[in-house]
């Protein structure tokens, strides 16, 4: 299937697709094999597309939330307006309603119902948010399976800048790219050892106040890899410019894109329209406040006639700004915004520091720099969203 014009394409870092492995295989044939790990990309293909799954349904269970806690304010703002003296439901409810069901509701009133339906939407709301029915189990399942899949990318990656000795040795004949192939086999073993069933405590060590969180997922601990100068290696690091520096920063601008859509998956474009709804939602209180003063002083006519109407259309109104407020809060666009911005300005100054390096030991150095600033960027992530609510 053709992908759309406008459609990102995600995780071709990885090389998860046949046509960037036969691109990379004739890009960079000699180092091909540390570029291409078949365990590494099916571990990855557990992960992402339940990560996907859980997100989708953490953000819809969090709108629920917020639209139903919403519902509760404005249903129970209307009870007002019921007229004592017809309490009753409307005709053209009992007319719509199955015959069964009105046998069940003879004398329900009209009051009655708007506080049952304004409760249970407190209920409900509370329920999903408050108490994390399906919003909480679902968020910990994407921010987990997110942390594992942004640690495997780390793991292919960090591999490239602290086993470049191994990788440099592999390229001397197909039985010593044999061992490297099994070495890096082991090394993955023990990573996911390290990550299998842990989880949790992981997550707990990447959210927790300390700058000093370790990044670092090989054995050496981020300690200055030392390599002899080789020519033989120089595709290596122009794979890695294009599929690590160059990557991160495509990543970041498309998440900085603003795509014009209402429903929109990208931070800037979301902060847009909630704070559109929200400037919209003053504007409307102005207007209605406006109309109750010019009335409260003239004492005109729609002054007396909707004088409780326009009360609640105000109470409606504030308690829809109080909903886009919440979303944003649970969304946190203008915070997703800077991080990437951040994130964006870092990376070009990585990549600038590498294009300039004048020997490979410098560039490992700036490599070394760059999976610093993908782990942070990443602990950032987790942190903002572990703390992210949709509660009103």
């Amino acid at each position: 299937m053709p992908r759309e014009f406008d459609q990102h394409k995600f995780n071709d870092d990885l090389l998860l697709e046949q046509a960037d492995r036969d691109v990379a295989a004739r890009r960079y044939p000699t180092v091909f094999h540390a570029l291409d790990h078949l365990e590494l990309r099916e571990y990855f293909q557990l992960f992402d597309p339940s990560a996907i799954r859980a997100k989708r349904r953490s953000r819809i269970a969090g709108f629920f939330a917020i639209c139903l806690g919403c519902m509760a304010l404005m249903l129970a703002a209307t009870e007002h307006l019921v007229d004592p003296a017809s309490d009753t439901l409307p005709a053209f409810v009992v007319k719509n309603l199955p015959a069964s069901v009105v046998s069940l509701l003879p004398n329900v009133s009209r009051s009655t119902s708007l506080a049952t339906a304004s409760s249970l939407a407190a209920i409900s709301s509370i329920a999903i948010a408050g108490m994390g029915l399906l919003f909480a189990r679902n968020k910990r399942q994407w921010l987990f399976q997110r942390l594992m899949t942004e640690r495997i990318r780390q793991f292919h990656f960090q591999t490239l800048v602290f086993r470049l000795p191994d990788i440099s040795a592999s390229l001397q004949d197909d039985q010593a790219r044999d061992d490297f192939k099994a070495k890096r086999q082991e090394w993955f073993e023990a990573f996911k050892k390290r990550m299998d069933g842990k989880l949790d405590s992981e997550f707990a060590e990447i959210v927790r106040d300390d700058p000093q969180v370790d990044a670092w997922l090989h054995e050496e601990r981020g300690e200055p890899t030392e390599i002899k100068e080789s020519q033989h290696l120089a595709p290596l690091f122009r794979a890695y410019r294009e599929l690590r520096i160059m990557h991160q920063i495509d990543y970041a601008n498309c998440k900085l894109v603003d795509d014009q859509k209402l429903f929109s998956g990208s931070p800037p474009r979301q902060a847009a329209v909630l704070r559109n709804a929200g400037y919209a939602c003053i504007i409307v209180l102005v207007v209605i406040h406006f109309l109750i003063l010019i009335g409260a002083v003239s004492q005109a006519l729609f002054w007396t006639q909707f004088r409780s109407e326009l009360s609640v259309i105000v109470m409606i109104v504030a308690f829809t700004a109080l909903g886009v407020q919440t979303l944003e809060q649970g969304l946190q666009p203008e915070r997703e915004t800077e991080r990437y911005q951040q994130y964006n300005i870092a990376i070009r100054a990585i990549r600038e520091r590498y294009d300039n390096a004048r020997s490979q030991a410098d560039k490992i150095r700036v490599m070394q720099e760059m999976e610093r600033a993908a782990f942070d960027e990443m602990r950032n992530f987790m942190m903002t969203f572990s703390k992210a609510r949709f509660v009103m």
